[in-house]
């Protein structure tokens, strides 16, 4: 089923349903890019999405959104972790930050019951290269095991990344339907996603490892 969720974000929606995972959106290179594009689809199809299922919806309903990394800016603390404040430095921070903050505000008021994850970098993502700023984390692991070439937009190899395996993820995204926010703020449903960090000079060791030296 398609629709346009500024006009038409009730169709989509239905009263039995029992969890909703909400994948649309435009990414971080596309946001910054594009910014009306990225405030449309992020933004505004998000917040009447939302209100769809406000008026549709059981108010036990789980409702589960993605966020990103992208809502972090410098400086950061040493360690980063659910109550470090948001300093976003690219145009799909804030968007993720305003959404974030709807499902906060819909949770509180018993609309539904929210949680939104913030995914970690996703590393190796199948199929072509994406529109987020991080998509050469996979790319670069990807392609040359293809035969093709991966440029790679950083000279520092130190340049550490928050990163999971698409495994990880998926077996993550099941659990958040059933895990109990009993002990959760209910103004207060933003979750990192447990992962690793690694470097770029880590990811092209790793390809070294598993692919051999010609494919460095």
């Amino acid at each position: 089923m398609k629709a346009d969720l500024c006009a038409a974000a009730s169709d989509i929606v239905e009263k039995s349903l029992d969890a909703i995972f909400i994948f649309h959106g435009i990414m971080s290179s596309g946001s910054e890019s594009n910014f009306q594009l990225g405030l449309r689809v992020n933004v505004d199809e998000t917040r009447y999405l939302l209100d769809a299922m406000r008026k549709i919806c059981r108010p036990d309903i789980r409702v589960i959104y993605p966020s990103s990394q992208p809502v972090y800016g410098l400086p950061l603390p040493e360690v980063v972790d659910d109550s470090a404040i948001p300093t976003p430095q690219c145009s799909y921070g804030p968007e993720n930050v305003i959404y974030e903050t709807l499902i906060n505000d819909y949770t509180r008021r018993d609309f539904f019951d929210g949680l939104t994850l913030r995914f970690q970098t996703i590393s190796v993502r199948p199929g072509a290269p994406t529109a987020a700023t991080s998509s050469f984390l996979s790319g670069m692991i990807r392609e040359p095991l293809n035969g093709q070439k991966c440029e790679i937009p950083v000279e520092d190899r130190a340049f550490p990344s928050w990163v999971c395996t698409p495994k990880t993820l998926v077996s993550n995204l099941p659990y958040s339907v059933t895990l109990s926010t009993a002990n959760i703020l209910s103004h207060i449903r933003q979750i990192n996603l447990p992962g690793i960090l690694v470097t770029v000079q880590d990811m092209m060791d790793a390809l070294v490892s598993v692919g051999g030296r010609d494919k460095l």
